[in-house]
């Protein structure tokens, strides 16, 4: 028996071992189990479908493989010297085309002109293991597939639902209209868990996300709804502590441009932003209301103020940035000469005629009010290029 095909029959002997371990395991698995009673649709009854099929060619196939390697084994008998007869069909059978893989009409391709349609097609066991292998993975990515839809989404929309019945119990004791938005986000977790269990390839994991964060909002707006009962004095102060904030940063925005407008020469600084002359009384008028106990009126009323007021803050902080940045890029600008000039102190650089008349030059500009920022920025970059060829030497000493 050559050496070839006694390597070849003790790798398929190998082969049909490994292959026996994982088909026993792929029968066990608990997600086929459940595929094979489920109703799919969509992208997974495609993809289930194809994997079925691959799975019954390997249970189909692997028998096949198994003969040819026990009648080789028999013809071996565990010898080492065979005749050349018998060592001529042990070769067949591990090295040629000695397994048929069907028995119903082949392709025109596979046909032999004398034995008519019926003519099986045929196959070496190495190409029947690669068939087997593909037809595994194809079986075993699907199966995985559904699995982690399965394994990770269920959990997920489970916890949801439970959470969200218990939402509904809340708001129906809290009553009004606390979280308007929870009816729709039962029915999309509903939808989801149904999309999950029939077509678990196509559902869509940042839909989950999003129902998820939906559903969040409307405990946090349970939540709040119960705070605000009782918490309404607390709310009224945090309004008051916004009211003091929206004036003190008008005021820091004032100061902030007319320090600009002297520091800086040409500053193109925003208009003021106009005040709510309103935004004072109306917050006394909600305050009397919760005072007086009519918190069906004070809850909306208060909420709009806030943003009304949240909306007034912001603009003015941003206001008052945009009359600071003038002078920070004045003070950046300075930071970034005096950096260059230590370095060029570092390499005893500074003192050269070019260097030090841009710096005194720049300095000036710098420290004179009002600044010419766009002066002050050729310059410092003047600086740095002159700086940059004196290190690089392009600049003779």
């Amino acid at each position: 028996m050559t050496r070839d095909a006694y390597d070849a029959l003790e790798q398929l002997a190998a082969a049909v071992d490994a292959i026996s371990v994982n088909l026993v395991d792929i029968e066990r698995d608990p997600t086929l189990a459940l595929l094979r009673h489920a109703t799919l649709r969509g992208a997974s009854a495609r993809e289930w479908d194809d994997a079925r099929a691959a799975l019954d060619h390997l249970f189909e196939w692997y028998p096949k493989l198994i003969d040819v390697v026990d009648r080789a084994q028999r013809l071996r008998g565990g010898r080492t010297k065979l005749a050349p007869a018998v060592e001529a069909e042990v070769d067949g059978l591990v090295r040629g085309a000695s397994i048929s893989l069907s028995d119903a009409d082949a392709p025109l391709g596979a046909r032999d002109l004398l034995a008519g349609r019926a003519s099986p097609e045929r196959c070496t066991p190495t190409d029947l293991l690669a068939r087997m292998s593909e037809a595994f993975d194809r079986a075993q990515d699907v199966i995985a597939g559904i699995a982690r839809v399965w394994n990770d989404l269920t959990p997920q929309l489970l916890d949801l639902r439970r959470r969200a019945e218990a939402a509904a119990d809340h708001a129906r004791a809290i009553g009004g209209n606390a979280a308007p938005n929870l009816t729709a986000t039962q029915r999309r977790i509903a939808n989801l868990a149904e999309q999950v269990l029939a077509d678990p390839l196509a559902a869509d994991r940042r839909e989950v996300d999003r129902v998820g964060g939906d559903l969040d909002a409307c405990e946090r707006a349970l939540q709040h709804a119960d705070e605000f009962r009782r918490e309404i004095a607390g709310h009224l102060a945090r309004a008051r502590t916004l009211l003091d904030e929206l004036e003190a940063t008008l005021r820091d925005r004032d100061t902030a441009r007319e320090h600009t407008r002297t520091r800086i020469s040409g500053s193109d600084l925003p208009q003021p932003v106009p005040t709510d002359p309103t935004l004072e009384a109306d917050l006394r008028r909600i305050a009397d209301d919760a005072h007086a106990g009519n918190g069906a009126n004070v809850e909306p009323a208060l909420t709009a103020w806030c943003a009304r007021a949240t909306a007034l803050v912001e603009r003015a902080r941003a206001d008052l940035l945009a009359n600071q940045e003038p002078v920070a890029a004045r003070n950046e600008l300075r930071g970034r000469l005096e950096a260059f000039r230590a370095k060029a102190d570092g390499i005893g650089a500074s003192e050269r005629p070019a260097l030090a008349a841009i710096y005194r030059e720049a300095h000036a500009v710098l420290y004179t009010a009002p600044t010419e920022l766009t002066i002050a920025r050729e310059l410092v970059g003047r600086y740095a290029r002159e700086l940059s060829g004196c290190i690089t030497g392009e600049v003779p000493r």
